[in-house]
């Protein structure tokens, strides 16, 4: 029996941070508790590459935020015979942006939310959470400041989880 693929892994943290999402074609009237906060919550897909300038990034991320991108990070494998314990990393982005300045863009004001309350929701949802799959529960490995200028705010949370399965063999 295999464990489980990543896709089915990034699917269940993608369902785990639904509530934070507002559907655009659905949204809530009135808005739940807590309330959604997310314009954006997605695989990556390179949508904070900074190709030129400063410039591009800002109009790559322009009304999409607040934000979330996954992506897978990787894997640590420990085989024991048939036994395979899957160390799984996972990279979780979260960003804002806000005209008003840097310290908006991080802290938010009434117009926008502010990416530390979107790693706060985050980290609440998902830390101690074993994504209703057979998996150790998530637990924040590191938290970094990946990005900053006069208008975007860009944080990376590492999370790690583990699962364990008996490798199937093909002869």
């Amino acid at each position: 029996m295999a464990g489980y693929s990543i896709i089915d892994v990034e699917d269940a943290i993608l369902k785990v941070l639904k509530p934070l999402w507002i559907d655009p074609d659905n949204p809530a009237d009135p808005p739940p508790v807590p309330p959604q906060i997310l314009k954006t919550l997605k695989t990556y897909q390179g949508e904070l590459e900074k190709k030129e300038d400063a410039e591009h990034l800002i109009e790559q991320v322009k009304g999409i935020t607040p934000a979330i991108f996954t992506i897978y990070a990787g894997s640590k494998f420990q085989n024991n015979n048939q036994q395979v314990n899957e160390t799984m990393f996972w990279g979780l982005f979260t960003v804002e942006e806000s005209l008003r300045g840097p310290e908006w863009a991080r802290r938010g004001s009434k117009s926008n939310t502010g990416v530390y309350e979107v790693i706060r929701r985050m980290n609440e949802l998902l830390v101690n959470n074993s994504l209703g799959l057979n998996l150790l529960p998530m637990e924040i490995q590191s938290q970094d400041g990946i990005y900053f200028d006069n208008s975007i705010a860009i944080y990376s949370t590492l999370f790690m989880t583990e699962q364990s399965y008996i490798q199937d063999y093909v002869r």
